[in-house]
């Protein structure tokens, strides 16, 4: 399982989906937003996208912090 993450600076659920990301063991890429990617560029990628984290797993859009979190917990049920 592979994720990547878009990310900002001063934003706790971004480090909150890290922080679960390393606790299962998830290899993750960080893009984080005025740093790897400019912001004009993430908005014309993702233009529906209002906030962040922005986590896709193995090439699925998962959404943020909370989806994450049931994502992860199906995975487990299944």
């Amino acid at each position: 399982m592979k994720a990547l993450i878009y990310t900002k600076t001063n934003c706790a659920y971004c480090v909150k989906a890290k922080t679960l990301f390393s606790i299962k063991g998830i290899e993750y890429t960080e893009t984080v937003i005025g740093e790897d990617i400019m912001r004009e560029d993430f908005v014309s990628l993702f233009p529906d996208q209002k906030s962040v984290p922005l986590i896709f797993i193995d090439g699925e859009r998962i959404g943020g912090y909370d989806d994450l979190t049931k994502y992860l917990d199906n995975k487990r049920a299944a």
